[in-house]
């Protein structure tokens, strides 16, 4: 498996959004043909509507029902949306 970023060996819950098969599937996701990186449309208004909430005054539960009640899934094609998978979003990463 391929972390995006370094994983301490012993940390034994790694995320599988940041976890790939092979570096195949690591450099086919959110690149073109060239390699260069593109955005997903559609998860970037997502991600857009997700920060718009929060910024107008949602907080993270509301901002789940929201996305289940405009029938959105998560990247995992649930209807449902963790609460942590939000909560996640709305911080910045630094690796």
């Amino acid at each position: 498996m391929f972390p995006i970023c370094s994983v301490p060996d012993n940390d034994v819950k790694k995320s599988a959004m940041f976890v790939f098969k092979d570096m195949e599937e690591f450099k086919a996701r959110g690149k073109d043909e060239n390699g260069d990186l593109v955005i997903n449309k559609e998860q970037a208004e997502v991600v857009k509507l997700i920060f718009d909430l929060y910024l107008g005054g949602k907080r993270i539960l509301g901002i789940v029902k929201e996305l289940k009640d405009r029938n959105i899934k998560s990247s995992t094609g649930k209807d449902n949306w963790p609460k942590r998978s939000v909560e996640e979003m709305l911080r910045v990463h630094y690796c």
